[in-house]
């Protein structure tokens, strides 16, 4: 059996419903922060079309190295190099520090929200000191622009979010990059902006559950033992972001698997350790038994082919990006973006909600 952990308390709709209570109880301003993935991600465009990135315009790479060694960096080069890793005209590729083959023929784009990671920084100098093209997506001020020796293109975070929240920020300097580069075709980081505005209007603290897809997804995370699955590479990426959001902001554990695990997994035991111990089924009854709660990421495409595959499945939730309208419609990055805002959003209400409890 899977060795149960302790889900938060279910919620009722109206632990969600009283704005003004979650708004009090949100200290750390993570609902401002969630609700800021549109201004993010437009910062990078406004940067790119300022010239920030011209001097990569046409030309000829032989890669794109994401370096990122940690946190929403490393989910957010992982999720490129899912998403357009098959289909870029460059390998794009992600490692932890600079690899030793590196060289002028090379972008690398390294990517922190910590301006005092001694190792990248490294990674920075070792970049500029082989000739490759190098994009720091970092805080100013710190270690890395220093190490660059300016040499480096910038796109720094010109939006504050809390700690953990730059997952957008740096997926949209990668997709800037590769724009820039005619490596892929890639989404338009302005309009990808604006659905990611529209999708913090339908989580905004005001709106109720049934309105509202982050609560209504946090409604459903609670009060059970929770696996966030997905079916593909770059879903399964996400999930492993959501499972630190969850962790970091309602002390959730949740595990992230892919789908075939999922649908081979044991129900799990609702009583701890020293209650099993204990147990005497005869004077007790049978042991409660807790089943899993599959939460199954992915894009509008997959609806039909996840709901086939998750049939067997007894409490599953799709949580799925889908745009349904305008020049992103179907477009499987903006989708994953926008199901990445969304998830996060529901991390948060989950967390102020169940503190509140």
């Amino acid at each position: 059996m899977i060795s149960a952990t302790h889900p938060t308390s279910p919620l009722e709709p109206t632990d969600l419903d009283d704005a003004a209570r979650l708004l009090a109880a949100d200290s750390e301003g993570r609902l401002r922060g969630a609700a800021s993935a549109g201004a993010l991600v437009r910062s990078v465009a406004e940067d790119a079309r300022g010239g920030a990135l011209a001097s990569l315009q046409g030309r000829t790479v032989r890669s794109v190295v994401l370096v990122a060694a940690r946190g929403p960096a490393r989910h957010a080069a992982l999720l490129l190099q899912a998403l357009v890793g098959d289909v870029a005209t460059v390998p794009v590729v992600h490692a932890a520090q600079t690899p030793r083959w590196v060289g002028a023929l090379d972008v690398v784009v390294v990517a922190t929200d910590d301006p005092g990671d001694a190792q990248l920084a490294q990674s920075v100098a070792s970049a500029v000191g082989r000739g490759a093209e190098v994009v720091l997506c970092a805080p100013v001020e710190g270690l890395l622009a220093p190490a660059a020796a300016g040499r480096a293109l910038a796109l720094p975070p010109r939006v504050w979010v809390p700690d953990g929240m730059g997952l957008l920020h740096f997926a949209a300097a990668g997709l800037a990059v590769l724009t820039a580069l005619r490596a892929c075709a890639t989404p338009d980081l302005a309009a990808v902006a604006d659905e990611l505005d529209a999708e913090a209007e339908r989580n905004q603290a005001g709106r109720e559950v049934f309105a509202n897809p982050a609560k209504a997804l946090a409604l459903r995370c609670s009060g059970s033992n929770l696996v966030l699955a997905a079916d593909s590479t770059a879903p399964e990426v996400l999930a492993a972001h959501l499972a630190g959001s969850l962790l970091s902001y309602a002390g959730m554990v949740a595990v992230p698997v892919e789908l075939a695990r999922a649908l081979v997994a044991q129900p799990v035991s609702g009583a701890d350790s020293v209650q099993s111990l204990f147990h005497d089924p005869e004077i007790d009854g049978p042991l409660r038994v807790t089943p899993l709660r599959v939460v199954l990421l992915g894009t509008a495409s997959e609806r039909t082919r996840l709901q086939a595959r998750s049939a067997a499945l007894t409490d599953v939730e799709l949580a799925l990006g889908n745009i349904e309208s305008g020049v992103l419609q179907e477009d499987p990055i903006a989708e994953l973006l926008q199901l990445a805002a969304r998830c996060e959003t529901a991390a948060v209400y989950l967390g102020l909600a169940t503190a509140q409890n």
